[in-house]
């Protein structure tokens, strides 16, 4: 497919608010910051059939251990942590029967939090994801018939893999290029942001 032109100007603030999140995005979970934001490929090569026209992505890793230790982790996370901590304490418990988990001076506690630690970390990574997806007035995915960009953004709980069918979304917008404004673009990306 071909790379779908932005105007100038609007592509160099798209570009700006962009890295201006990959630096900022503040969150005590984040495993990994980025060193770039990354294209989205719009040209095939073996394995791969484009379906956009360009566009940028940005992904944050985190993990379950990071995201339950920071207290200020997604809602779409929470059962997930919910479900690995109730495995953990079956299975410490399972092992140690002499363990009180209402005991904060048990003398097992701390090989406890150990084990809770290694439980959540374990396979549990995932990703905060921003998407600004480009979609021609010919692209079959377009839905206003002219130029546009497509704003999703979510938390991937394909867990160690981070695969689209993971993407649980958070936001989504569509916006028409013609007559937008850089204003506008950044107040949509900074929505899709929070959203998160």
């Amino acid at each position: 497919m071909e790379l779908m032109k932005l105007p100038p100007k609007l592509l160099a603030c798209l570009e700006s608010c962009l890295e201006e999140h990959r630096i900022g995005f503040n969150n005590y979970e984040i495993h990994y910051h980025p060193d770039n934001v990354e294209k989205i490929p719009h040209k095939s090569y073996d394995g791969f059939i484009p379906f956009t026209n360009g566009g940028y992505e940005l992904s944050f890793m985190s993990d379950l251990s990071l995201a339950c230790g920071s207290g200020s982790h997604s809602k779409l996370i929470t059962p997930y942590i919910e479900s690995c901590l109730s495995d953990a304490l079956k299975w410490f418990k399972d092992e140690n029967p002499k363990f009180n988990e209402t005991n904060q001076d048990d003398p097992l506690r701390d090989a406890f939090n150990d084990y809770q630690h290694e439980w959540l970390s374990e396979g549990g990574e995932f990703w905060y994801q921003l998407r600004v997806i480009f979609f021609a007035a010919d692209n079959h995915r377009n839905i206003n018939g002219k130029d546009e960009i497509y704003i999703i953004s979510g938390t991937n709980t394909d867990f160690s893999y981070g695969r689209d069918s993971g993407l649980q979304t958070a936001y989504k917008k569509t916006l028409k290029v013609d007559g937008l404004t850089c204003k506008r673009l950044k107040e949509v990306i900074q929505d899709a942001i929070n959203a998160i």
